[in-house]
């Protein structure tokens, strides 16, 4: 098992790094002219630099805004204007079909260069306001419900109890960061000094791989995830002899699912 934020390419972000980034990034981020109040926007998998953006917006008294990497070009777009983003950050994939978003748009593949080509912020920290995700939009438009950070903390300390959490609990960090399990996951590792091991994209095989390998304690998943990796053919009880802490959301959990 390896300390720190671990990614599938085996690399390991620890706290010190993660404060340095995001240090250098707020720097970054206010040369782009983003300051307290405004809006920094990602279209990311479960990636390090979620962390990095995030961290960095509260480091200027701003927010981010987590973008749901699925939704269409036209979605996106709108989500960037109704939110007012100052800058976004996205892999370049998911950047391209946007076309022009209005904005400085900063690619995954130039994001480390980008860092280091500042100095980390020197100034005092401000009282970030937190985040702005955006609703699944069934009744119109998504539309952005403002979040706190004291009531994240808030929500992160009832997901502990709720599951028991132990200290030094590993989970899987495979439900998406655009969403609240994605968001309890991360910040009750957080809050028991544990380890969260992301997965930037579900797949089952790949997961088992790290749920053997990381030692992982804790699943935090939809139904369909504990499904896809029951039915997978590389699945065993020996792989996941490690965990013992099962939790669901998103959907109702079948009694025949939840028996094996």
């Amino acid at each position: 098992m390896t300390d720190g934020w671990v990614r599938l390419d085996d690399s390991v972000v620890d706290g010190a790094d993660m404060a340095e980034r995001a240090a250098r990034a707020a720097t970054g981020f206010a040369r782009l002219g983003v300051g307290p109040g405004d809006a920094v926007a990602w279209l990311l998998h479960n990636d390090a630099a979620v962390f990095t953006v995030t961290d960095a917006a509260g480091l200027l008294g701003a927010y981010a805004v987590p973008v749901n990497w699925h939704l269409a070009p036209d979605e996106v777009r709108y989500i960037l204007a109704d939110s007012g983003a100052k800058a976004l950050v996205g892999h370049p994939h998911l950047l391209a079909p946007l076309g022009d978003p209005g904005m400085p748009a900063i690619p995954l593949s130039e994001w480390p260069d980008w860092l280091a080509a500042h100095e980390p912020h020197a100034g005092p920290p401000f009282d970030p306001p937190g985040s702005m995700m955006y609703t699944s939009g069934t009744t119109g438009r998504p539309k952005g419900v403002p979040r706190r950070h004291r009531s994240e903390r808030a929500a992160a300390i009832a997901h502990v109890a709720q599951n028991r959490y132990a200290p030094g609990e590993v989970a899987l960090g495979v439900m998406p960061l655009y969403h609240t399990m994605g968001v309890r996951s991360l910040l009750a590792s957080a809050l028991v000094d544990g380890v969260f091991v992301c997965q930037p994209r579900f797949d089952p095989g790949a997961a088992l791989d790290l749920i053997e390998a990381e030692g992982v304690t804790a699943l935090y998943l939809a139904p369909t995830l504990y499904h896809d990796l029951l039915a997978h053919p590389a699945f065993s009880r020996g792989r996941v002899r490690s965990v013992r802490k099962l939790g669901f959301a998103g959907a109702s959990m079948t009694d025949g699912l939840l028996q094996r």
